[in-house]
């Protein structure tokens, strides 16, 4: 009785198997690879207490990704790999009127202008996604989720200027340190183009989550009251500005997709 048990299961098995590999509905292929190029857009705060401008403008960025993964299907399903990837976030010269109101001689009007800064990142994702497909086995259209999670380093710099400030101009620039590493989740959804059972054009959409690239914050106190501007006074207004970018990142991504 136990043998015609095991002999009844293998043969059920054996016959669930071969009706997949008939439908193409359970076919896995072992590796997949994809390339995918985009943009993302990361809001930044800039804030003085001593002059009340409270600003936030976006830094535009590049998003480059490679991926390698298992258990990809040809037609959908569950799917897990590692993503490697690089951002780099460029300034668009923002420029924000602002007025100095602690000298006693009158009000300083100026111009801020956040010019020439560079913020890149580097970062490896542990990632695992479902991807449904509608279609036959030659062309299909697929909608998607994926989450990741993983460790990114940044470094750059941040800069900005002011036009000026009772007659001086005075420019800063702050630097971000190369060892900042910290822990980065990515979550996207995904629409996809499938020609054959295994390549597919792919576009994904989704967000970054991770502690501020940029954290400045030098606030001096003590800067008002004075009977002119001078050169020291102008310095540490443009200290008096904190600087802080926002935790959510979104990002846009186009590319391709190979099962083999």
């Amino acid at each position: 009785m136990k043998k015609l048990i095991i002999f009844i299961f293998l043969l059920a098995s054996t016959s669930l198997f071969l009706t997949a590999e008939e439908n193409s509905t359970w076919d896995w292929k072992d590796n997949a690879s994809s390339t995918t190029y985009g943009v993302a857009v990361m809001p930044v705060t800039i804030t003085n207490s001593e002059t009340g401008l409270d600003e936030t403008f976006n830094m535009p960025g590049l998003d480059i990704r490679l991926f390698n993964g298992k258990n990809i299907t040809e037609r959908g399903g569950f799917y897990t790999g590692t993503e490697v990837g690089l951002i780099i976030f460029l300034s668009t010269d923002e420029a924000f009127q602002d007025t100095y109101t602690g000298s006693t001689s009158g009000s300083v009007d100026y111009t801020l202008v956040n010019s020439d800064s560079f913020i890149g990142t580097v970062f490896v994702l542990a990632k695992y996604g479902y991807r449904l497909d509608l279609g036959v086995k030659l062309f299909g259209i697929s909608l998607g989720w994926e989450m990741g999670i993983g460790a990114r380093i940044a470094s750059g710099n941040f800069d900005y200027h002011s036009s000026d400030i009772g007659g001086y101009e005075v420019s800063r620039s702050k630097g971000y340190e190369t060892t900042a590493m910290s822990m980065l989740l990515d979550t996207a959804v995904e629409a996809s183009v499938r020609l054959g059972t295994g390549f597919r054009f792919v576009g994904k959409a989704g967000v970054l989550l991770t502690p501020p690239f940029i954290n400045l914050d030098d606030t001096y106190a003590g800067i008002g009251n004075v009977e002119t501007v001078s050169e020291t006074d102008a310095q540490q207004i443009l200290d008096s500005y904190k600087i802080e970018s926002f935790p959510v990142i979104a990002t846009a991504r186009v590319g391709f997709i190979i099962s083999y």
